[in-house]
């Protein structure tokens, strides 16, 4: 294990530059030092870059970082214990790679277990104003991974998942605010039952593919800050109950259900601060792209919180509808947190890359971010398997492609230069946003 760590931290020195800086993948585990267990969504920040990321259920962590030094500091932070600080370099010296939380020596309100319920009216007023006056108004940016997967008749007709950027552009009209900006892009060959789902061109002849969906788990999520339970116009339309009190970390949670006609789902409301930790959403009507009309749909919605202000950690959310199945996925990386800001040229760009994205495969980028593989990802491999590729040398073929590659067609009145011109300032401001983090 030494000799393992040893290389490990070799390999990592590697990459140093001329100008001290250098690309680091770090990763760990959290657990609470006196029981030993892990320590989910813990924040483990890089204070130089001003980003965060979140340990998983199992308390475990991963950062792929650009540019960074080693005397750049890193602070893990988790409510009730004591905060450790430390850089990089002396991270990479950690046995294991395995940080132990203390148990804060502030003295712990005293639990009350009582039987008083909440005035659950005033309660969600004070929780909904809240949530928007601590949202963020202006651009944020962060790095997470998206991935869509899709059923014809129980059989497998799609899959894809990119590394990408969540933008939120500060936009504040329905569905403008948010885009996901492709970077790492896997796509599977096309299925005859997914392609019948393409648009058609302004002659009616059918495009090649249907176009990517990787934003629409982060519109689901501005729906619900729009027009939900969340929602400061529209909170009042609901019909609340609470259905539970629980506990975690001595942190009063309470389980609110809402309705709203044939809309329902729950909330997870810390009872004290207000702040809103999960909404669960069924029968939320959402756009589908392959379908080309709204779909009623379960989803899920996870929210972290960072300086007291709100961002997405997950949001997923399924359907199943005209014998079509499909599921879609965002999840967060990394966060940043300080002022970022783009024009209004690098947001049109943004547009066009988000319906259309230019596919790049690298391989070694899943590998070193860790991103989990699907749950069902043994039976999408065997069902999308071609009679020529599997579907990691599908991943490969597709690279260097457009997604939609006839998507000229779609857009005839597209100059060619016009084309060009966005396509470069597209791919110059990933590489403006990787130096981001």
């Amino acid at each position: 294990m030494k000799r393992n760590f040893a290389l490990i931290i070799f390999t990592l020195i590697c990459y140093v530059t001329l100008s001290g800086q250098q690309s680091l993948q770090l990763r760990g585990t959290v657990r609470d030092e006196q029981t030993g267990l892990p320590l989910p969504n813990t924040h483990i920040v890089i204070k130089n870059k001003q980003i965060v990321a979140i340990t998983d259920k199992n308390g475990k962590f991963r950062l792929a970082l650009n540019e960074v030094h080693l005397d750049d500091s890193i602070i893990v932070s988790y409510v009730g214990f004591s905060p450790i600080g430390l850089s990089i370099s002396n991270y990479l010296s950690l046995r294991d790679s395995l940080i132990n939380l203390k148990h804060s020596t502030i003295l712990l309100r005293e639990v009350v277990i009582s039987s008083k319920q909440p005035d659950l009216m005033p309660f969600m007023k004070n929780a909904v104003k809240a949530y928007n006056k601590d949202k963020r108004k202006s651009p944020y940016i962060a790095k997470g991974y998206y991935r869509e997967k899709a059923k014809y008749d129980n059989q497998y007709v799609m899959f894809a998942e990119s590394i990408g950027y969540s933008v939120y552009n500060g936009m504040k009209e329905p569905h403008t605010g948010f885009s996901f900006f492709c970077e790492n892009t896997r796509k599977s060959d096309n299925m005859e039952n997914w392609k019948k789902y393409s648009r058609k061109a302004l002659n009616g002849e059918k495009l090649s593919d249907v176009t990517s969906s990787s934003t629409v788990a982060l519109k689901l999520f501005q729906e619900i800050e729009n027009y939900g339970p969340i929602s400061e116009k529209y909170w009042e339309s609901f019909t609340f109950q609470l259905d539970s009190t629980s506990y975690n970390n001595n942190e009063k949670i309470y389980n609110i259900s809402f309705k709203k006609g044939s809309d329902f789902g729950n909330l997870q409301v810390l009872a004290e601060s207000y702040q809103i930790k999960n909404i669960r959403y069924f029968s939320k009507s959402i756009y589908s792209i392959a379908l080309s009309k709204d779909v009623n749909c379960q989803g899920n919605i996870e929210l972290i919180y960072i300086n007291n202000l709100p961002f997405i950690n997950h949001i997923n959310f399924h359907y199943i509808t005209d014998n079509l199945e499909y599921w879609n996925e965002y999840n967060l990386l990394m966060q940043k947190f300080d002022h970022f800001n783009f024009n209004d040229k690098d947001y049109y760009s943004m547009i066009f890359y988000e319906m259309v994205p230019y596919l790049e495969y690298l391989p070694q980028k899943w590998a070193i971010n860790q991103i989990p593989m699907d749950s069902d990802y043994e039976t999408i491999c065997r069902q999308l398997k071609s009679t020529s590729k599997t579907l990691e040398e599908q991943f490969q073929a597709n690279s260097g492609k457009w997604w939609l590659n006839d998507f000229q067609k779609w857009l005839p009145d597209m100059a060619p230069n016009l084309l060009e011109d966005q396509v470069k300032r597209a791919r110059d401001l990933i590489a403006r946003l990787k130096k981001l983090f």
